[in-house]
């Protein structure tokens, strides 16, 4: 299992959605869980809350 949290504005500027879905269509690893949560609340920001199972 991998487990990641990606920050909202990283998670769209740098690309980080293509490479995911590339890495789950060649088979190298399953989505188990992805949804927003809060992250650094001071500041406003959530993130992506990531889980995979590796094949």
């Amino acid at each position: 299992m991998i487990v990641f949290t990606v920050r909202e504005g990283a998670y769209e500027e740098y690309g980080y959605r293509k490479k995911m879905l590339d890495l789950e269509v060649q088979g190298t690893w399953e989505l188990v869980s992805f949804y927003d949560t809060p992250y650094q609340i001071e500041e406003g920001n959530t993130c992506k809350m990531c889980t995979y199972r590796v094949c």
